[in-house]
């Protein structure tokens, strides 16, 4: 008949040692060597043992247990604190400051990609009809969206090169014109690249290509600071461009 017998753990090395019944206080590690339970001052020091019978396996030590345990925590507050906001604290003056996290500013730059002047797409369904300039200085290039006024969806897109005049037809309608700027194109998943690489803007006025009379009306828009400029703009998000 099989003895009945404990696990116990060695106090020094952690060695598991499978222990008869009854012989518990004058058991020795088979690892190490040592007396499992020394004695202090007269009692059996007290550590963790995992019962068993015959050979069924011990439970995981608690180390063991209590060091995963300690190695999510630590992934999940790193977690936390990545995601939301970073606090950097200002030791001058005791203040504590709020910085939010860019997470576009995360995302790889994409390569440069090639791209000719003028209509990149006409989204209307309509024919290009109405004359249309643009006209930029200075080392920044600037892709231009005309958008129905009323809906805000895409119509038409322009790449105009920085330093030069562009001309080209769009079809008839009224628009709002909005812009992405910036100096080395990236394709339109990027435009000319992630976080402050990419500017966006929209004008404040309408533009209203009509044709009456066998006269057709056009503009020109000159994208660059002037003192006695018309046409007034804003910053806007990427995500509304």
């Amino acid at each position: 008949m099989p003895l009945d017998r404990t696990i116990h753990f060695c106090i020094r090395c952690e060695t598991k040692n499978r222990i008869p019944k009854g012989q518990e206080a004058l058991a020795v590690c088979g690892k190490c060597g040592k007396q499992i339970y020394p004695k202090i001052d007269g009692n059996i020091s007290n550590v963790r043992t995992g019962k068993t019978r015959n050979k069924n396996r011990a439970h995981s030590s608690y180390a063991g247990a209590n060091f995963a345990g300690s190695l999510r925590l630590l992934f999940w507050l790193g977690l936390v604190g990545f995601f939301g906001y970073l606090w950097l604290w200002d030791g001058t003056d005791g203040k504590k400051i709020s910085q939010r996290i860019d997470f576009e500013d995360l995302v790889p730059i994409a390569d440069a990609v090639p791209i000719a002047p003028g209509i990149q797409w006409n989204k209307s369904g309509r024919s290009s009809v109405a004359p249309f300039e643009i006209v930029t200085r200075g080392e920044e290039n600037f892709f231009v969206k005309l958008v129905d006024a009323a809906t805000g969806a895409d119509m038409v897109g322009v790449f105009a090169p920085a330093g030069r005049r562009t001309e080209v037809t769009v079809p008839l309608g009224v628009y709002k014109l909005r812009y992405a700027s910036g100096k080395t194109w990236r394709g339109e998943s990027q435009y000319f690249g992630p976080g402050d690489l990419t500017s966006f803007s929209q004008s404040d006025s309408v533009f209203s290509f009509d044709s009456s009379g066998g006269r057709t009306t056009g503009y020109t828009v000159e994208l660059f600071r002037q003192v006695d400029g018309n046409m007034k703009t804003s910053k806007i998000d990427r995500s509304r461009f």
